[in-house]
């Protein structure tokens, strides 16, 4: 910690004193920090090397100091993590495709926290046969769950829901997650349920996506919406 000199009755301060305590004072607050005045409730946090920001007091019942954009923040749950409307769409590739990355802070699972994973999407088939649709949920280095589903030819533009989701179990270092999916307003197939022992305790990707296990033109996925919650 800074070392502020103590200034003596009695003695004639030097420039030195001064100056050691103004850089000391630096130190302690930051030399990006521009705060002019507090208000009640305020909470200091670093938001960048060097540098404190106040965080205002909650706004009422419903929040808990949380973490957003990798620092404090008051949040509600569930609250959003991450949301996109962008689309991907797959076409003649048999290949693994990533659909979503999204970092999940350190600790945010804490032992019994839990992410919700909603994704919309189409698929069509007219090759004359059966396209198999295999989607993949991950978190660090663990592929947690990847069910399957079979979708006939004649399809154009069949309607999608897939339903996640990732949780500790009790520590910081034990996962499961859950995908089911929906389609065309009938049960799809799953639940399909799988484990990780991946450190929560440090920022870690969960990652989604999608590979078909036929090549064409004529079979395609496309990913229309995606949203990441987090439940407590």
């Amino acid at each position: 910690m800074p070392t502020m000199t103590t200034l003596v009755d009695g003695t004639i301060p030097v420039a030195a004193d001064f100056n050691g305590n103004y850089t000391a004072l630096n130190q302690a607050i930051g030399t990006s920090t521009t705060i002019t005045s507090y208000t009640t409730g305020d909470m200091l946090y670093a938001s960048a090397t060097n540098k404190l920001l106040a965080l205002p007091i909650g706004t009422g019942s419903g929040q808990t100091l949380g973490i957003a954009a990798g620092v404090p923040a008051w949040v509600s749950y569930p609250y959003v993590l991450t949301n996109s409307g962008t689309g991907v769409t797959i076409s003649n590739s048999a290949a693994e495709t990533t659909l979503l990355t999204v970092s999940v802070p350190a600790n945010l699972l804490s032992t019994k926290h839990l992410l919700r994973v909603t994704v919309y999407s189409r698929a069509t088939n007219t090759t004359g046969g059966t396209v198999a649709y295999q989607m993949r949920l991950k978190y660090g280095a663990t592929t947690l769950v990847s069910p399957s589903i079979n979708v006939t030819t004649g399809a154009t533009n069949l309607a999608q829901q897939w339903h996640g989701s990732l949780m500790n179990l009790g520590a910081t270092n034990s996962q499961q997650a859950h995908i089911w999916e929906i389609q065309s307003a009938a049960f799809g197939g799953g639940p399909t349920r799988g484990t990780a022992a991946e450190d929560s305790t440090t920022a870690l990707n969960l990652v989604l996506s999608m590979q078909l296990d036929t090549a064409s033109a004529s079979a395609t996925f496309t990913m229309d919406h995606v949203t990441v919650e987090v439940v407590r």
